[in-house]
């Protein structure tokens, strides 16, 4: 009885894996590589300036002395640009090293003008988009260091997982056969 079971929950994926679905349209996806990737208006180094106004407007006094404290800012900030051009879905990807900015630059983000959306094949459709931002307090007004936002956003998308979540990862899976292991041998209530 146990073994069934057992089997049947490890069989229960390839058989779900083995139905078909009808393939999402070009129109819900959220694509990474495109042919044309959507952009700001005005280029990259305008939307590098509407971030840096931006901060300088939003950020409070007790945020800007923290910056001052350790002199720079590193984060990495993903959303998607929808196929109408309108950011959502903002937020820190967990590679990102500091965290005390994130809701200003959230919100920054996700306040943006309308971007040119990302294409393919020539129809617009939605992008997901990775921004590295490392901020460093000068005289007083935070400047940002320039990435091209391509093929930077590629490249991030392409990155593995860093240590701490290969370790989570690995003590997951090994929580998850215990698990299964004291459940055989002892029996499934």
């Amino acid at each position: 009885m146990r073994l069934s079971i057992l089997s049947l929950l490890f069989m229960l994926p390839l058989l779900l894996a083995g139905q078909k679905y009808d393939s999402p349209s070009r129109t819900d996806s959220v694509y990474v590589f495109v042919d044309a990737a959507p952009r700001f208006p005005g280029g990259d180094e305008e939307m590098y300036r509407y971030i840096e106004e931006q901060l300088f407007l939003q950020l409070s006094t007790p945020l800007l002395d923290r910056m001052n404290e350790s002199g720079s800012y590193d984060c990495l900030v993903k959303f998607v640009v929808d196929r109408q051009g309108k950011i959502s879905g903002a937020g820190m990807d967990n590679r990102s090293r500091d965290f005390y900015l994130s809701d200003d630059i959230i919100r920054i983000i996700n306040n943006m003008p309308v971007w040119q959306p990302g294409k393919v094949q020539g129809e617009a459709v939605n992008t997901l988009v990775y921004l590295k931002l490392e901020i460093e307090n000068g005289n007083s007004y935070p400047q940002i260091h320039y990435h091209p936002l391509y093929p930077d956003s590629a490249v991030w998308a392409r990155k593995k997982m860093n240590k701490k979540q290969k370790r989570y990862a690995i003590l997951a899976a090994i929580l998850l056969t215990g698990l299964l292991f004291l459940f055989s041998s002892r029996g499934i209530p």
